[in-house]
């Protein structure tokens, strides 16, 4: 199968440009300081089967711009691509040359190409679907073509390495299916694709990833038991050996890992400006997906005054229900929110940002 594939007449122009849209939207939406730090990126296309690359130059005028990276992928089309906000980076994996499906995994930081060397990978493939979840800083990776045939797999990127997922459902395989994440939901959102020549799909399916949170370390405090000779006399006037119990090695205790529970972030956070009278702004959002509000003690609230910075310490916490009413603010600033779970002692993990210009 490979690189030439007369079904797709005019395709490959139409993905190049859907690719680059969708970077730019998951940037604009995921974190708006890094595209003001690296405008280039966020506007970043890959030629296809050029090996150029170019970027959205600033101005009042829209203008492309040619780069000249001191290293780069080699040429091709139909690669997969997209913004990965918890490094700042896009991630662009496989394609398709001249001669072969590709395989390989670079990043591009804003004024040059890296070839990732990651210890696992997907298949070699064309057409893949990517998208990234800034909230779980996952980016997720689903189907394609490889020299095989299509494929339905799912794959994770967590910046260094690729890990495959195994889905209890999955959509059939397929290639050139939209994709995207949808912050409003916290799902990742997928629409048709190709599965044969003149046969395109319809369907939509959202996907939650599975977020393992790092464990923490926490000895387990078992006393080293020291082997100590053991003396068993018998009344005195029969002093009589007694060999003392076999000495049994304990080795002393280690630190093991004890896996922190996983709580997913909270979906759906809204912030609008309080009315009737209300000053301040009102919150809402919904429990974490596969919890239902099971287990959850409370939400704590997270607060700043710029995209990106809000303070480590909330500004409430325990908060019972899914919604909250911040008061203590100055009418007609803007604010920006993010609200975790709390189960008992654990802490999720920060939910999509939401923002709001208080009453």
């Amino acid at each position: 199968m490979g690189s030439t594939c007369p079904c797709r007449s005019g395709k490959e122009q139409k993905m190049s440009h859907l690719m680059a849209q969708d970077c730019r939207a998951s940037a604009r939406r995921a974190y708006p300081r890094a595209i003001a730090g690296l405008l280039a990126l966020a506007l970043l296309l890959y030629g296809t089967l050029l090996g150029a690359t170019f970027a959205g130059a600033s101005g009042s005028q829209p203008s492309w711009s040619e780069l000249q990276p001191s290293a780069s992928p080699s040429a091709r089309s139909r690669a997969g691509m997209a913004f990965d906000a918890a490094s700042g980076q896009l991630v662009l994996f496989g394609g398709a040359d001249s001669s072969s499906v590709l395989g390989d995994t670079w990043t591009w930081d804003g004024s040059n190409w890296t070839q990732a060397q990651p210890s696992t990978s997907p298949p070699a493939r064309e057409w893949a679907s990517m998208a990234h979840d800034p909230a779980t800083r996952q980016l997720v990776l689903f189907g394609g073509l490889s020299a095989a045939g299509r494929l339905g797999d799912t794959w994770t990127w967590d910046g260094s390495t690729w890990t495959q997922q195994s889905p209890v459902h999955a959509p059939p395989a397929r290639d050139a299916a939209g994709m995207t994440f949808d912050a409003a939901t916290s799902q990742f959102l997928l629409f048709g694709g190709f599965v044969s020549a003149g046969n395109y799909l319809a369907d939509t399916w959202t996907y939650v990833p599975v977020v393992n949170v790092p464990p923490s370390i926490t000895p387990t405090d078992t006393p080293t038991n020291t082997p100590t000779a053991t003396a068993t006399s018998t009344p005195t006037n029969t002093p009589t050996a007694t060999p003392g119990p076999k000495k049994t090695r304990i080795p002393a205790s280690t630190p093991t890992a004890t896996p922190v529970p996983t709580l997913d972030a909270p979906r759906s956070l809204k912030a609008t400006t309080a009315s009737r009278g209300a000053a301040g702004v009102n919150l809402s959002w919904q429990a974490p997906p596969g919890m239902g509000g099971k287990g959850i003690t409370g939400y704590n609230v997270y607060r700043g005054t710029s995209s990106g910075n809000e303070s480590t310490t909330p500004i409430a916490v325990n908060v019972t229900g899914t919604t909250y009413l911040d008061a203590a603010t100055v009418s007609g600033t803007k604010y920006f929110y993010q609200v975790r779970a709390v189960a008992g002692t654990t802490v999720g993990l920060l939910s999509h940002e939401a923002s709001a210009i208080a009453g």
